[in-house]
C-alpha cells in the first residue's frame, strides 16, 4: 500500500492567462510537470484540486480557463477534485 501522494492544488489554464498571470508561471508548470512526472514514476497518487471560480475569474466553473492546464492534465488513475471556495 502506497501511503504518499502528490496534491496539485488550483493549477488550471485560466490562472495562466493574461491579463494577470501568476508570477514565473512557465517555471511553475515546469517544476509541477517533474514532480507529477516523479510521482507517476513512483506509482504514488496523484491528487488535482480544481478551484470552482466565481462569474468573471480566471477560473470561472465551466469556462477554457477553469481546465486543469494543459501541460500537466491527469492521467487515468488520477483523482481529480473540485472546490468551491479558494
Amino acid at each position: 500500500m502506497n501511503k504518499k501522494a502528490l496534491l496539485v492544488i488550483d493549477i488550471q489554464s485560466g490562472n495562466f492567462s493574461n491579463p494577470d498571470p501568476i508570477f514565473y508561471g512557465d517555471e511553475l508548470l515546469s517544476k509541477v510537470k517533474r514532480l507529477i512526472d516523479k510521482a507517476h514514476s513512483k506509482d504514488q497518487l496523484v491528487v488535482f484540486i480544481q478551484n470552482n471560480g466565481g462569474v468573471g475569474d480566471p477560473d470561472e466553473y465551466g469556462t477554457p480557463g477553469w481546465n486543469i492546464h494543459s501541460l500537466i492534465s491527469p492521467l487515468k488513475g488520477d483523482l481529480v477534485y473540485s472546490k468551491d471556495f479558494p
